[in-house]
């Protein structure tokens, strides 16, 4: 590494002598550009869209948004919701289209944020959503993007068992898997504390959190006793045992905790009896079996609770009644069977119970008629069917009942080979049972969804689809011109979406859905020079690769598997046929060396192994069958390094390794059986610095680090100081001239680390500063990357290799928030960086930096105002940026930024 250090020498003094310059506090020093030649990000064009390839359609798409249940706070209606472009997130609703919108994209781009598990508190929204870091988080929204932010960024993983707010402090279960503890939050950082820790050896399997009268229970363990019944007022001294039901290390099973006349009812298994009745006023003597309704070891399994007035109605099994509607005032001669709805031992199985106008409702059986809608007034007498909605042995109802406005919707069962499935609603009499609306059943899902504590007095809002939206957002009145679709959160399919943008020699190739349908286009940035190559293709892009002046790709579906060639005419544009009989496995790894394309595939029945082609069908051939036979030794992590190809596989002797190919199967081989025999060191993250080769392994003692090669080009680990128990697991490798930077995680601290070959090991860059890293990139001879640490959220920040020259750029959106998304940065040569951001002012936006202050900056308002372009595959080809865009009218089309 003779060379190596070197240059670096040179590097790290160019950059101290840089590092003395900036214009604002965010940049040490004075005003010159950080990257000395390199260009003003002031000079950066305005965007432009490049052609619009796919004309507006008008026609809706059938995918719909799934909106999950919905929670009202004040006059607003929250919910999730899944759209295109941002996947699963937050949206709110005053209950018309033009006020619905999304709140945040918590985790920005289509992957969403998998929210779930809503409480209010205080009018304000919590929630548990993941922002794509390293966890999910306690979220809390008042209805503002700015507003919508982690509870506690240093708080637990969340687990979403139950919440429940108890005075002015939401209470959570926090942990991993089975190690959870109680915390409660007040809605601040400072205020999320750790309530007690039941079993700090072990797994608490906390769950089931239920607020009554002042006092939460809950269900925990503790390292003395199994699994039982806790109280907390809300301090670690006020969280005591209520009583051991099955005294030892054993657990009690419990369910369907309710509060009723201000006491807890549960379902409890304890020895000497099966599933029963119980309940609790916080003590002791006070945790009782209401009744053994099924004497003896077999149990009733209460279900169902549903208090109406002064009585609690359930359904339980009795051996000589089996499962029918029971009630109880709490007392064991007041828990009485309310009637014998389906008579003998057969069961009506009442469900879904309602207190709907102080009656109960509810869906029984009597074994004449099929699931039906029935009521009762606690006596057998008063308990009658309503309405029998499919006459005869059918059933009419279905596990959905629900209540809005004084009335009550359900769905009669549908079959998946219907067209069509009914809404209907009750007034609670015969006469005022109708159907109210048909709704698509489509091509699977189900087509309405009610959900089971409706939000509104008098509106219902529910999920449905009507055959041209897709599964939306819906609310009713009870009428017909009521029930209208609230809004259409996912729409048309507008814009041609381009991918896979890749430059080739200056032309930028990329995949398109133009109005005749998906295709391979190509562009010199202007709209006569972008046209489509060729379409008609049999299954979906998977990749592409520019060799020379050529262009390979690959198809795949789940039954296609193609490799491709273009020379960017529909003529030139061709498959790469296989032997005849043969038929490709999916083709992946592209990798150009030499002029020539390497890849992992398979044919005629052997296993996955390394391929190249010249792009003809007598030049494209298997390299070696490293792993003989049907097995596959599966090349992967495919590298070029100095005209050598690099590649990780298994030949099912030596175990997964590092080897490498000069193209012939002669001189394809193992590199270094780094775990001797067949033990695999599982190299990864092949990556090339200046012609030097380094990546992460494994060594026999399972310990993850940095390697590289020596000058005989065999396997060299670079000492990483400090590793964790199980090594200092590098990842984010990235050079930037002749230096490697990379991130170590050992679960405990995120650091960042430098390797410039000037010593035997890495050299520590920061510890600790950060609470994630998310992308690295080269910006000329500087290291740029996108990370956040608590006040400042996640902004872009610039290091030239020292903890003191790492500085944030610019502080973008302030707040713990932060500006700069989570998506990949683009860094060129001449010092620009472009990146994805908001200011809060204005949504997802292409920005670009030159490292100052000054210098970093909205390149264009594509989608204008707070509406976001989502600009994304970003690439450079010539003296243009192409990427991907939508401005709000014409849908995801090529935009260009002149350079």
């Amino acid at each position: 590494m003779t060379s190596m250090r070197g240059v670096v020498g040179c590097l790290v003094s160019g950059l101290m002598a840089l590092s003395g310059c900036a214009d604002s506090p965010d940049e040490p020093g004075g005003s010159s550009n950080r990257w000395g030649e390199a260009r003003s990000a002031l000079s950066v064009g305005t965007p432009e869209r490049v052609r619009d390839i796919r004309s507006p359609v008008s026609t809706p798409s059938n995918d719909g948004s799934s909106p999950g249940d919905v929670v009202k706070i004040g006059n607003t209606f929250f919910f999730a919701a899944s759209d295109a472009r941002h996947g699963e997130e937050l949206w709110a609703s005053d209950g018309t289209p033009a006020g619905t919108h999304l709140v945040r994209d918590i985790h920005p781009g289509p992957e969403g944020s998998g929210m779930r598990q809503f409480a209010v508190m205080n009018g304000v929204l919590y929630f548990i959503a993941f922002d794509g870091g390293t966890r999910e988080q306690l979220w809390r929204s008042d209805g503002t993007p700015e507003g919508t932010r982690p509870v506690a960024e240093q708080g637990p993983i969340v687990d979403g068992a139950s919440f429940a707010v108890m005075g002015d402090a939401l209470y959570f279960a926090g942990g991993e898997g089975e190690e959870v503890s109680l915390w409660k939050t007040d809605g601040t950082s400072a205020g999320t504390v750790l309530v007690k820790d039941f079993d700090p050896n072990g797994p608490s399997q906390l769950q089931r959190l239920v607020h009554v009268n002042g006092t939460l229970y809950l269900v925990a363990r503790d390292g003395v006793h199994g699994k039982e019944l806790w109280m907390s007022d809300g301090t670690e001294a006020g969280t005591t045992l209520v009583k051991d039901l099955n005294p030892g290390g054993a657990d009690t099973w419990f369910e369907q905790m309710v509060e009723f006349n201000g006491a807890l009812f549960f379902l409890a298994e304890v020895p000497g009896h099966g599933a029963e009745l119980w309940k609790t006023d916080g003590t002791e003597a006070g945790t009782v079996m209401v009744k053994d309704i099924n004497p003896g070891i077999d149990p009733s399994f209460p279900y169902n609770f549903q208090p109406v007035g002064s009585t609690l109605y359930f359904s339980a099994y009795h051996g000589a009644f089996g499962y029918e509607l029971w009630k109880t005032d709490g007392t064991e001669a007041g828990t009485v069977m309310v009637k014998d709805i389906n008579p003998g031992a057969e069961f009506s199985e009442p469900g879904n119970l309602q207190d709907f106008k102080g009656t109960l409702y509810f869906t029984a059986t009597d074994g004449v008629s099929g699931r039906e809608l029935w009521k009762s007034d606690g006596t057998e007498a008063g308990t009658v069917r309503v309405i029998d909605v499919r006459p005869g042995a059918e059933d009419g109802m279905s596990s959905s009942l629900t209540q809005a406005g004084g009335r009550l919707y359900f769905v009669p069962p549908f079959s998946l080979w219907s067209t069509t499935a009914e809404l209907w609603t009750s007034d609670g009499t015969a006469a005022g049972t109708v159907a109210l609306r048909n709704f698509s059943v489509g091509s699977g899902g189900y087509p309405i969804r009610l959900p089971e504590d409706p939000v509104s007095a008098d509106t219902l809002f529910f999920s449905a689809n009507d055959g041209v939206h897709g599964l939306e957002l819906w609310k009713t009145d009870g009428t017909l011109p009521g029930t209208v679709l609230v809004v259409d959160v996912n729409p048309p399919d507008r814009g041609s979406a381009p991918r896979f943008l890749m430059d080739v020699n200056g032309t930028t190739y990329f995949v398109a859905t133009g109005d005749s349908g998906t295709g391979l286009w190509k562009s010199d940035g202007t709209e006569a020079g972008t046209v489509r190559v060729k379409e008609g293709f049999s299954a979906p892009f998977r990749e592409l690769r520019a060799v020379g002046n050529a262009l390979f790709f690959s198809l795949q579906s789940s039954s296609v598997f193609e490799l491709w060639w273009s020379d960017g005419t529909e003529a030139g544009t061709r498959r790469i046929k296989p032997r005849p009989g043969w038929s490709w496995s999916p083709s992946w790894n592209l990798t150009e060396v030499n002029g020539m394309l390497y890849f992992t595939s398979s044919a005629g029945g052997g296993g996955s192994e390394l391929w190249k082609s010249d792009g003809t069908e007598a030049g494209t051939v298997q390299v070696k069958d490293i792993r003989p036979g049907s097995s596959s030794s599966l090349p992967q992590n495919l590298v070029n390094v100095g005209g050598t190809l690099y590649f990780t596989a298994d030949d099912g002797v030596n175990g997964l390794e590092l080897w490498k190919s000069d193209g012939t199967e002669a001189g394809t081989r193992l590199v270094a059986d780094m775990v001797p025999g067949p033990g695999s060191s599982s190299p990864s993250l092949l990556t090339v610095v200046e012609g030097h080769l380094f990546f992460t392994a494994s060594d026999e003692e399972f310990q993850r680090e940095m390697w590289t090669l020596d000058a005989s080009g065999a396997p060299r680990r670079i000492p990483v100081s400090a590793p964790g128990a199980s090594g200092s697991w590098p990842e984010m490798l990235t050079g930037v001239g002749n230096t490697l930077f990379f991130v170590t995680n050992t679960f405990t601290t995120l650091e960042l680390w430098k390797y410039d070959g000037m010593s035997e090991g890495a050299t520590l860059v920061s510890r600790g500063r950060f609470e994630a890293i998310y992308s690295l990139a080269a910006v000329g001879n500087t290291l740029c990357f996108s990370a956040r640490e608590a006040e400042s959220g996640t902004e872009l920040w610039c290091s030239d290799g020292t903890d003191a020259g790492t500085h944030r750029v610019k502080d973008i959106l302030p707040g713990p928030l932060g500006g700069v998304e989570r998506t990949p940065l683009l860094g060129l040569p001449e010092g620009l960086l472009f990146f994805r951001a908001s200011d809060g002012v204005h949504g997802s936006e292409l920005w670009v930096t030159d490292g100052t202050t000054a210098g970093t900056r909205m390149v264009g308002d594509i989608a204008p105002g707070t509406r976001s372009s989502d600009p994304r595959e970003l690439t450079r080809s010539g003296q243009h940026l192409f990427f991907r865009a939508d401005d709000g009218t014409q849908g995801a089309e090529p935009w260009r930024v002149p350079l």
